[in-house]
């Protein structure tokens, strides 16, 4: 088996004039060829491996959407360190806690450098990052030192490392101080990419238009590797810049002739509710719009083909895979060309062990489930119990992965890959159940809020309240609560007030709420809901249950009228 990097080398010598990357500006386009893209990952990585005591350490990117972000991501590879895309400074969050957080990371993963453009570097120095100023270096730095790479110092760069060292990290969310690196070798990325690229008929006369951050792995795996690996076309534009201009990921799909666009589920409602003329754009060469991130919703598909309808979209065209970065990406892919399939269950939340009681299309008081498809060849999926015991098909529980190319583990958290990688097998806090074949996810097990595609732990939200004068310690919980006008989540917290709390203090309260969760994770928080000592629904062993008081709050909240949802 070889590496990431030798497969770049390798296509690079037999196509150097073919576009790998088309590099998408709001001022326009440009393209990388495969020859460009390795001529400047060598030079990058010659840079990096020189640095003293960098081998095997990871290397922290900083950089907006830029040329340099593909050639520092793959030269760190080429130099034998182990690079790991992070998001940049949001005007949500505070920077003094944004830094300070960063610092966490960086006292506990020890990077050999950290690559930023120069106002952030400046903005590092400052907070005191953890990491010698000489090591935060720039774009601009590595240029003035980079010369070119000769065949045989290729070659002796790409001897130096071997299919099962660790490739990259992949920082999964939560706070970011609190971040697990998710380490993937060589070998695993190489094994996934070919699975996966069969199971949704990417070749190299493929083209992949995307606005994902690299930072996520929907946008790193699925689209940047998926070029890298399989040899096809990478059309890549800014997420800030989709945002403000979601038509333009079509108008770019139809210009380059894209066949593949991966989508989270609330950016499916946004292109919907954002594009107003679906009429003026040709779709109909999509092979799939790939629904993953978040748990994708059939009326969601249903709205997005019926828009699209005029631009040539069709059923066919709408796929769902289940992915994570700890399996490198996909689990499972639904077949392409197959219109996508639902389940009827009843209104109200599924917990663990409860027996899926299927209803007929439409039935009152029903809801649907989108099923993810059949698990990729390879790859086991068992839903488990606690006591990690199968259950049988149609049944809610854990969901249990096994495959070849699992993670290596979380870097430098020993306790946390012991917790979820035991025996060959993933854990992954999924909850979700096997029908007809086919795997149905229902989401996190109670604890991850999905707001827009960007993942929350509900305890770390839940932890940062605990000194709010006025709330009673323990006594809060953080949830997603679904919202249909979205096709995403609206971040709720519920919250115990003390018993000496006036009423006049509450309003204050709950701002304190928002701002502290706005300040601290980069998020809105949807409803503040205050409550009485004892209101809050606890589990047999006293701990707080947000399955129950998510259950409760929409049962309840809604006709509030405080309620700001």
């Amino acid at each position: 088996m070889t590496t990431v990097v030798e497969r770049i080398l390798r296509r690079a010598e037999r196509v150097p004039a073919t576009v790998a990357i088309t590099h998408v500006t709001p001022k326009g386009a440009t393209d990388i060829t495969w020859g460009e893209f390795a001529d400047s990952l060598f030079r990058w990585g010659g840079v990096l491996k020189d640095l003293e005591g960098s081998k095997g350490r990871p290397v922290l990117i900083f950089l907006p959407h830029s040329h340099e972000m593909y050639f520092a991501y793959f030269g760190a590879m080429a130099g034998g360190l182990i690079p790991s895309y992070m998001p940049l400074p949001s005007a949500k969050q505070e920077p003094g806690y944004y830094w300070a957080s960063h610092r966490t990371l960086v006292d506990r993963i020890k990077p050999a450098a950290i690559i930023a453009p120069d106002e952030i570097r400046e903005d590092m120095v400052k907070a005191g990052i953890g990491i010698p100023a000489e090591r935060i270096l720039t774009p601009g730095g590595i240029e003035a030192l980079a010369k070119p790479v000769d065949a045989a110092g290729r070659e002796a760069m790409l001897a130096a490392i071997g299919p099962e060292d660790i490739a990259l990290l992949q920082h999964t969310s939560g706070t970011t101080g609190l971040k697990k690196g998710v380490a993937l070798s060589h070998g695993a990325i190489i094994l996934q990419s070919e699975a996966y690229s069969k199971s949704i008929d990417l070749d190299e006369s493929g083209t992949i238009v995307s606005w994902l951050p690299l930072y996520h792995d929907m946008g790193l795996i699925a689209c940047l590797m998926g070029t890298v690996l399989t040899g096809n076309r990478l059309v890549n534009m800014d997420p800030f810049h989709w945002l403000n201009r979601p038509g333009r990921l079509f108008e770019l799909a139809q210009t380059h002739g894209g066949s593949h666009i991966w989508l989270p589920n609330f950016a499916f409602d946004h292109l919907v509710n954002t594009v107003r003329k679906p009429e003026k754009f040709d779709l109909s060469g999509i092979k799939a719009f790939v629904s993953c991130s978040e748990v994708s919703r059939p009326q969601t598909a249903r709205r997005f083909v019926q828009h699209f309808e005029p631009a040539g979209v069709t059923a066919g065209q709408c796929a769902v895979s289940y992915a994570m970065a700890e399996t490198v990406f996909a689990v499972t892919q639904t077949p392409m060309g197959r219109p996508f399939k639902a389940c009827t269950v009843p209104m109200g939340e599924l917990g663990p062990g409860d027996r899926v009681r299927f209803m007929d299309e439409g039935a009152e008081d029903s809801r649907e489930l989108m099923s993810c498809g059949p698990v990729l060849p390879g790859v086991t999926v068992r839903i488990v119990d606690p006591e990690r015991n199968e259950v049988e098909d149609g049944v809610v529980g854990e969901v249990e992965i096994q495959a070849p190319f699992l993670f290596s583990g979380y870097f430098a958290l020993p306790e946390k890959t012991a917790e979820k990688l035991r025996d060959g097998k993933y854990y992954s806090s999924d909850l979700g159940f096997k029908h007809d074949g086919e795997i149905f996810i229902l989401g996190r097990a109670d604890d991850m809020v999905i707001l827009n595609g960007k993942n929350i732990f509900a305890n770390e939200v839940e932890q940062s309240l605990q000194q709010i004068e006025g709330l009673k310690p323990g006594r809060i919980v953080a949830t997603g609560v679904d919202d249909a006008r979205l096709g995403s989540q609206r971040l709720v917290v519920m919250a115990e007030l003390k018993e000496d709390v006036v009423e006049d203090r509450q309003a204050a309260i709950s701002d304190e709420v928002s701002e502290k969760v706005s300040r601290e994770f980069g998020v809105d928080v949807a409803d503040v809901w205050l409550v009485p000592l004892g209101a809050l629904h606890k589990t047999t062993s006293g701990k707080i249950s947000r399955h129950k008081n998510r259950e409760y709050y929409v049962a309840n909240r809604r006709d509030d009228e405080h309620a700001r949802i």
